[in-house]
């Protein structure tokens, strides 16, 4: 079990890394993880990989 509880992933840019980082941490046990998705199939892909819970994007 990790030290932790909670993890933010903001690797919006890279969706490879997003998602394989998102799976190390739910293979780790954490159960809270937000993730910033860069559109909505990433954010798809992110919530299939992990317990995920996504981060709006902002606005330009």
């Amino acid at each position: 079990m990790p030290d932790f509880a909670h993890a933010v992933v903001s690797i919006g840019g890279n969706l490879e890394a997003s998602v394989l980082t998102i799976l190390k941490l739910s293979q780790l046990g954490l159960k809270d993880i937000w993730a910033k998705a860069i559109d909505p199939q990433h954010g798809r892909i992110a919530e299939r990989v992990g317990p995920t819970s996504g981060l709006p994007r902002s606005r330009r």
